[in-house]
């Protein structure tokens, strides 16, 4: 799937309150970003269409990683800092959590080959 920045600007401009982190990069970080997201929506998601807002959700949310999230991605459980201590969560968070609202958590393959998704629907009273 292809996206561009142009049709991103305008998602981000017109649907996200929290967009900082988009507006504030250059295009060349903004082209990264969209194509890592790309990549890892791909991988994630086989033989499924994945539709540009959720490419631009995963864009957002790896624009936004933080240093201490990615020491958790490669194992750090905790660190301290002039006696401050952080401890970090061993849940993989490489899928922005938008995204999983979107597109369902994979849950696995069955025995048949059909991939199996859970998807979160919130319900309101």
């Amino acid at each position: 799937m292809a996206v561009d920045i142009a049709t991103a600007d305008v998602y981000f401009s017109e649907n996200v309150l929290h967009n900082d982190a988009w507006v504030n990069a250059d295009n060349d970080s903004k082209q990264r970003a969209l194509n890592n997201a790309s990549n890892i929506l791909s991988r994630m998601y086989k033989n499924r269409s994945i539709p540009e807002e959720a490419v631009f959700e995963q864009s957002l949310w790896l624009l936004k990683i933080t240093e201490a999230r990615k020491q958790a991605e490669i194992g750090v459980t905790s660190y301290s800092v002039d006696g401050i201590s952080v401890q970090l969560s061993q849940i993989d968070r490489t899928i922005a959590p938008s995204v999983l609202q979107i597109m369902g958590r994979r849950v696995g393959r069955s025995e048949s080959g059909r991939q199996g998704y859970i998807y979160k629907r919130e319900i309101y009273e």
